[in-house]
């Protein structure tokens, strides 16, 4: 758990402004965007993730297809590559 702490503190830098970013402050202003685009809702007791899809909300893939919006976030506001695309 602590690898992953570092991990996150590591700094990502960006080829426009030349301004340091942590992982941490990369991660959280694109859940900010991705909250602004999708509508999603984790259920408390479990944990699962869902995301509003025309008119109900559905559940299978939702982990992968947000960890892929975070990445593309990343790479295109940031230029940071955070994991390899999955299959949706």
């Amino acid at each position: 758990m602590h690898e992953k702490s570092d991990e996150i503190k590591q700094l990502a830098y960006t080829d426009e402004d030349q301004e340091s970013h942590t992982l941490e402050e990369i991660i959280w202003n694109a859940a900010d965007a991705i909250a602004e685009k999708y509508n999603v809702i984790c259920m408390a007791e479990s944990r699962k993730l869902f995301l509003y899809n025309h008119g109900i909300y559905l559940s299978d893939g939702v982990e992968i297809f947000l960890e892929n919006e975070v990445a593309e976030y990343a790479d295109q506001k940031y230029m940071v590559k955070l994991l390899e695309k999955k299959n949706r």
